[in-house]
């Protein structure tokens, strides 16, 4: 599932139209939250990275 707050995607949405207008960049933060199942055990699995977007 992919929660996207509707709040952040307007702010998103903003600053993208804006950076690409004035031929900037923009950093987005990415957060991955998964569980991985072996069977046995359930592990959680969270993963935090920023992507520069031009």
């Amino acid at each position: 599932m992919i929660v996207i707050p509707i709040l952040g995607l307007f702010s998103i949405g903003g600053g993208l139209i804006t950076a690409v207008q004035s031929g900037g960049s923009v950093s987005v933060d990415v957060t991955t939250i998964t569980t991985i199942d072996l069977g046995i055990k359930k592990l959680p699995y969270q993963k935090t990275e920023t992507v520069l977007i031009k």
